[in-house]
């Protein structure tokens, strides 16, 4: 596997997690964390 396809699954994954917590409203500092991360 490439190291670029983790990254983007990992991209993926955060940006679910986001949404749920956007459409909960529960974590606004974990979206912060979600708009940071892909960064890198």
């Amino acid at each position: 596997m490439k190291p670029l396809s983790n990254k983007i699954d990992f991209k993926i994954f955060w940006s679910l997690i986001s949404y749920k917590l956007i459409k909960r409203k529960l974590l606004p500092i974990q979206i912060e964390y979600a708009l940071i991360i892909p960064k890198e």
